[in-house]
């Protein structure tokens, strides 16, 4: 028996290349694009209608922008998995487009086995960024973003496995401190919880494994 297909909506404002990337998947065969638009607004009420397993989304789009478009549809699609697709490889952008929730960011240069494969893991549950991209601008661009000392002490010992106890300890905090830095971390990086915390955290080259 065949492996279900990963469900896709795919959402950019210029036709031909919305085209040449439907194509790639479906040639791929791993994928099936069951949901197209070509504007934020349109993508947000796919989203809901479709809850595909993967959105596609260019990074600036007409009315509402691809970002917006996570931010807006995260919460409620939990099974769905996010990916900004952009001409654009800023670590600003990419640091505010992991912040805002997606789980990866891929530029639109890469070649169509890469992009397939980036897509792919990102809907087997990895937080996917471009090659290209320098880890350690997109670490410093991520902690430009609010990131406090204090903070990345408690990411630290989450990366490590400690318990909050633990951290509360070696850190002179309370458990209960401990956990609330903990919270902003997760909402800071658009996590879903402290594993996913812990995986964009060390994919995105923020913090390096213990």
């Amino acid at each position: 028996m065949s492996a279900a297909k990963i469900t896709v909506l795919l959402a950019d404002d210029h036709p031909m290349f919305r085209e040449g990337v439907r194509g790639l998947l479906l040639r791929d065969g791993r994928f099936e694009v069951v949901a197209e638009a070509a504007d934020g607004t349109r993508a947000c009420a796919l989203l809901r209608e479709k809850q595909p397993d993967l959105a596609v989304l260019d990074h600036s789009m007409p009315h509402v922008s691809g970002l917006e478009a996570v931010r807006s549809a995260r919460s409620e699609l939990c099974g769905t998995r996010f990916v900004i697709l952009s001409s654009f490889g800023s670590p600003l952008l990419i640091a505010e487009a992991l912040r805002a929730g997606a789980d990866g960011y891929l530029l639109k240069e890469e070649s169509p086995r890469v992009l397939a494969d980036g897509l792919a893991r990102v809907a087997a549950g990895e937080c996917v960024i471009s090659g290209s991209v320098d880890p350690v601008a997109l670490g410093e661009a991520r902690n430009s973003l609010g990131v406090t000392q204090r903070e990345r002490e408690v990411l630290a010992g989450v990366v490590a496995g400690k318990s909050a106890a633990e951290l509360a300890e070696s850190l002179g905090l309370s458990p209960r401190t401990v956990e609330t830095y903990r919270n902003q971390l997760v909402a800071k990086f658009g996590a879903r919880n402290s594993v996913d915390l812990v995986r964009r955290a060390v994919e995105a080259g923020f913090i390096a494994p213990r």
